[in-house]
């Protein structure tokens, strides 16, 4: 009682804090607006508010790459993949639109799902699930940190974030814009899209709202050969966004957002290797939908010499699918323990529904004057409740069913259920956090900077076999759906700790920058589902934080009037109590600590802007990642075995000529390759204190991909012609080998792949 009394104290005062802010008018948009390309001296500048403050993507002295929405569409960027491949030292696992894309910078990957990711995603202010891949909509640019965040982030990363700044309202003018594009997969379908947005003064100077909407339909491009279904997996989403700005004074705004997207996907992106390139044997057509709303308000008032901002979010999430499981439960589970002859031709679909509200207050004191001294102070409070359900249903009548009852499970089946599992989560984390900066010289500069956490995490967790657990039938025939006491798990996991940041830099002049970084990172610990249908022991309960300590040497240079950009860095991560997953005999997951691993690399980002001709930009971009165990972990990984799904080499060129024609056209064309190289799934072909292969290492071979478009317009409107996958290059996003058992399906190999060649064409206007 008394720890929740000082709880509900802890929460009225950040509340009231948060309240006196917003009642003194303190307030906003958290980080100053910045345009995304700004002039100076005749060539455009590129400005960035990675560091809570508007400075020149030169001047910044971390490793930071930006990519503006200007280049977002000469691409056609709309989703993540479409851009991320161009981002040094970052690597991704698509599993398709349904799960999302699982974000690795720096090879902080150590295989599975981890409890808690290793990359922050950001839109605007709003911290945000991998699951939820923003549509690329009014973006005005993408900033990409690497190395960890915790002192200048509430949420804090332990490898980096990813944020999206989108376009803020103009208090000066009405406009809009309109957009739409269609486009033809080649094995696939017809694909379209439909965008807008609306900018309205309301009160001049004072009051604006800014409303863009999006319309995404892609008809797919995988076969379902046994239900003789072509193109399945599908995606429909619907995103928008309302932003009200208002500025009552010149030292005030504010600003209330709401950001929505729903979602709609078809069955699964996965394409089965015994079938064909671009096919799959799913016995259900299955579905997934993902609802997201994102509340929040910024404030913030202009002290002089400082901005006191305040951030407070709400989002609410919710979902729900059915997905076909019949290779996993049956071939592999159920025919690890049953002999064929007792394996009917059974089919198990598994259903989920979830949901989580999600709430987030962030206050920040940013200085901003012209002294030596600067600072960043901030103290962060994030809440938020889950709730998740899934049932693994088999339809009855299935051939041998009586046979199976009687002599298998012993029990009569009345229903479809088979296997249940239910739990809810409770979190909540609260940190302090800043950085002091002092200009020693008029060159030379150096920051130092701590962040304090504290954080509590509860679960309460039941699994019901209901086809081989005790009692797993009523007396009816129906599946029993209340739990015994054995079948409950109950985890709690807190902890509290410091994490520190340390940054020099020194001005060469000419534009150009060298700085050393070493920062700590610092990711929760957690704990697992212990019960009698899991396979999870009570040892295998509790899992520990895992840490890293960052070493980087970088220099970034704006050359020739800035009209060369070079960007390089050296970096080296000791990685400790490293948290990994593995699956159970009975298929389920568990994270662990796993000792100790390292990685260590190289980034270079190289682009001109009318360098070699007026209207040619040019970009080449590199990364080397070389990340692996520094000792042998049983049942994981021997001493020196790489990283999963973490190429070594990546690569990316692109060019991009724009041209003056007559009659106030301009024409222009964009190019782009990117390189992936080899990675593999698992640590290696045998782990440790094991005989047999392990069969979860797998090999994704590296490969190119290429896309061009061609553009022309006349203010106010332009058309667009593009070309995505030029080549029709099948590339394994991710892979994983069906260990299969059973007399219905061999062993083989499965995984998502990405889009095959695509031509599009499309148009913009803007009024």
């Amino acid at each position: 009682m008394v720890n929740a009394q000082r709880r509900t104290r802890r929460f009225a005062v950040l509340m009231a804090s948060a309240a006196t802010l917003l009642s003194a008018a303190v307030v906003a948009p958290a980080t100053a607006a910045a345009a995304e390309i700004v002039e100076s001296g005749g060539e455009d500048v590129i400005v960035v508010t990675a560091t809570r403050r508007n400075e020149r993507l030169e001047d910044v002295p971390y490793n930071i790459q930006a990519v503006v929405g200007e280049d977002l569409a000469r691409i056609g960027a709309t989703a993540m993949a479409d851009y991320v491949r161009n981002v040094p030292g970052l690597s991704f696992i698509d599993t398709g639109p349904t799960d999302g894309v699982d974000i690795v910078l720096r090879g902080l990957r150590t295989g599975g799902n981890s409890a808690y990711r290793t990359t922050a995603i950001y839109v605007d202010e709003v911290e945000i699930p991998t699951s939820l891949d923003p549509s690329i909509l009014d973006i005005e640019r993408i900033e990409v940190l690497r190395g960890p965040q915790g002192t200048l982030y509430g949420s804090g990363a332990i490898g980096g974030a990813i944020r999206y700044i989108s376009a803020k309202p103009d208090f000066s003018r009405v406009e809009g814009a309109a957009g739409g594009e269609v486009s033809a997969t080649r094995h696939g379908g017809v694909n379209w899209l439909a965008t807008g947005m609306l900018n309205l003064p309301l009160v001049a100077d004072k009051l604006a709202l800014r409303v863009n909407a999006g319309y995404f339909r892609n008809d797919g491009y995988i076969d379902n050969i046994l239900l003789g279904r072509d193109d399945v997996n599908t995606e429909r989403t619907f995103s928008t966004r309302v932003v009200l700005a208002a500025k009552p004074s010149e030292t005030l705004d504010l600003a209330l957002t709401y950001y929505g997207q729903l979602a709609k996907f078809g069955a699964s992106s996965s394409a089965d290797e015994d079938l064909g390139p671009y096919a799959n044997a799913e016995y259900f057509l299955g579905y997934t939908r993902r609802d997201q709303h994102l509340f929040s308000l910024t404030a913030s008032v202009d002290l002089g010499g400082a901005r006191l901002t305040s951030s407070t979010s709400y989002r609410y999430a919710k979902g729900r699918s059915l997905n076909d499981n019949t290779t996993y439960i049956r071939d592999v589970i159920f025919g690890s323990f049953l002999l064929p002859e007792e394996l009917p031709p059974l089919n198990v679909a598994t259903g989920t529904r979830d949901s989580g509200r999600y709430w987030t207050q962030e206050v920040r004191l940013v200085s901003d004057s012209d002294g030596p001294l600067s600072y960043i102070l901030g103290a962060f409070y994030e809440r938020y409740r889950e709730r998740d359900r899934l049932q693994e249903t088999v339809p009855l009548g299935f051939e041998g069913q009586e046979d199976f009852e009687e002599n298998i499970i012993g029990a009569e089946l009345n229903d479809n259920d088979e296997f249940l599992s239910v739990s809810r989560q409770k979190f909540r984390q609260w940190a302090v956090f800043g950085e002091i900066g002092y200009a020693i010289t008029e060159r030379w500069k150096a920051s130092i900077g701590g962040r304090y956490f504290d954080y509590r995490s509860s679960e309460t967790q039941y699994n019901i076999d209901q086809f081989f657990g005790l009692d797993a039938r009523n007396p009816d025939g129906t599946a029993r759906t209340e739990p015994f006491e054995d079948e409950i798990s109950e985890g709690r996991a807190k902890d509290s700790g410091t994490v520190f940041r340390f940054n020099t830099s020194y001005d060469l002049g000419e534009g150009a920058l060298a700085y050393v970084t070493i920062a700590e990172g610092y990711r929760p610990g957690g704990y697992n589902t212990v019960g009698v249908n899991t396979g999870v022991s009570p040892d295998q309960f509790q899992y520990k934080p895992d840490s890293i300590v960052s070493y980087e040497l970088g220099a970034k240079a704006a050359l020739l009037d800035r009209k060369l950009y070079v960007s390089g860095s050296l970096y080296y991560i000791d990685w400790k109590d490293i948290q990994t997953t593995v699956y159970t005999d009975l298929g389920f997951v568990v994270t662990g600590n796993a000792g100790k691993a390292r990685s260590k690399g190289f980034e270079l980002e190289l682009s001109t802007r009318n360098l070699l001709a007026d209207g040619l930009s040019l970009g080449a971009t590199y990364s080397l990642t070389d990340a692996e165990l520094r000792e042998t972990i049983e049942g994981l990984g021997f001493k020196g075995e790489r990283m999963p799904y973490v190429p070594r080499h990546a690569a990316s060129f692109t060019v991009d000529y724009e041209a003056d024609l007559a009659a106030g056209l301009v024409a222009g064309f964009n190019a782009n390759l990117t390189y992936t190289g080899t990675s593999w799934s698992d640590f290696g072909t045998v782990r440790p204190g094991e005989e047999d292969p392990n069969p979860d290492f797998t090999k994704q071979d590296d490969y190119w991909l290429a896309g061009a478009s061609f553009r022309i317009g006349r203010d106010p409107w332009s058309v667009r012609l593009g070309i995505d996958n030029i080549f029709d290059v099948r590339a394994d996003l991710s892979r994983r080998l069906f260990n299969t058992t059973s007399p219905y399906r061999d062993p083989f190999y499965t995984g998502s792949v990405n889009r095959p060649r695509t031509i599009s064409l499309g148009f913009d206007v803007k009024f």
